[in-house]
């Protein structure tokens, strides 16, 4: 009996899969990581998990980021660092209260990837530390060159604005644990953005 009951919430999952838009978002922004910030690209896809006129809608999907930043112990403007995430997230939007505007929260999860290109020598037209380390004060483990793999988890809060049947504006903010490399000094993280979304199918 408990069997089937199990089956039967399964089947109304994919039922409801399978009958409600699914949407597509992409925006750009600002990221803070590692006590520098730069550029930042956030997209992803949303798959619904009950019904559209439901007053709170969750729903389920895939992310991918990217953001190119400073690296602090080196001259501003420098955007050594180049940052990748991939993975999964749970979006919780209230759908009626507050006429076109749609607030949300979601949990985001990542892997993350961070890299930081070798720089090229003094005097040849590279860009080099504004801090040169010493056996005394090494660079901490998120500032020397090379790359690492970790994972984030985070919490984010925004607004949707409908703008059409299908098309949305949003605007988001992310408070992020990150944890890449061994030893790091921080493991704080932050990111604004705003973008498009866009829904589609269903039926």
């Amino acid at each position: 009996m408990r069997n089937g009951r199990w089956v039967g919430i399964g089947l109304q999952l994919v039922w409801v899969a399978a009958v409600q838009a699914q949407e597509v978002h992409g925006g750009i922004g600002y990221a803070h990581i590692f006590r520098a910030g730069g550029f930042s690209f956030t997209s992803g896809y949303l798959q619904p998990l009950n019904a559209a006129a439901s007053s709170v809608r969750h729903r389920v999907g895939g992310d991918f980021w990217y953001a190119n930043t400073d690296v602090a112990s080196q001259p501003p403007g420098n955007a050594a660092r180049d940052i990748v995430g991939f993975g999964v997230r749970y979006d919780m939007e209230l759908a009626r209260c507050c006429g076109r505007l749609r607030p949300m929260l979601a949990i985001p999860v990542q892997a993350l990837h961070s890299s930081i290109a070798t720089a090229e020598p003094i005097g040849g037209g590279g860009v080099t530390p504004a801090v040169v380390p010493t056996p005394e004060s090494p660079l901490p483990p998120e500032e020397r060159e090379g790359s690492a793999w970790g994972w984030s988890a985070g919490v984010e809060v925004g607004v949707r604005v409908t703008l059409g049947p299908d098309w949305n504006l949003q605007t988001t903010g992310t408070a992020m644990y990150q944890d890449v490399y061994a030893g790091s000094s921080t493991n704080g993280a932050w990111a604004i953005h705003a973008g498009l979304g866009y829904r589609f199918g269903g039926s």
